[in-house]
């Protein structure tokens, strides 16, 4: 297995950390709207537990890349540039951001079906659609 270079950890969590945040305010403000509109159903119920899914998820993985990116700078002290936390980080990173993902594509997947069956099909594939991208991607990285 290669080793991964500080610098590189450094640029992908702060990428990550970034995406996360406007991706985690993007979801809480999908969560919130629909929790205003006091909208009743299945899909709601869905379409709501499945953004604060991805709006805690997208936190957590912000919170992470921040802890990441501290404890690889050069001036970090010992306490927070400890290998085994950062290594945990990374990993609560990858996973955090994953979930959020999964979690905002299948809130967009079940918010056409507030509306109507058809809309329902089309949010639905559209969802699905981006979460096999994302998958063809995820498994084409190699480390």
């Amino acid at each position: 297995m290669q080793q991964i270079s500080e610098t590189y950890l450094v640029a992908a969590a702060g990428q990550i950390g970034f995406l996360a945040a406007f991706l985690g305010g993007f979801a809480a403000t999908l969560m919130g709207g629909l929790l205003a509109a006091r909208l009743e159903g299945r899909a709601s119920a869905l379409c709501i537990g499945a953004s604060a899914l991805a709006a805690a998820a997208f936190v957590t993985a912000v919170i992470a890349a921040t802890g990441l990116a501290a404890g690889l700078h050069p001036a970090a002290p010992d306490i927070v540039s400890q290998r085994p936390k950062l290594a945990i980080m990374y990993t609560v990173m990858g996973a955090g951001f994953s979930l959020g993902t999964f979690g905002l594509l299948l809130a967009i997947g079940a918010a056409g079906w507030i509306r109507s069956r058809r809309l329902g099909w089309i949010t639905t594939l559209a969802a699905a659609l981006a979460n096999l991208t994302i998958l063809s991607f995820s498994l084409s990285v190699t480390y």
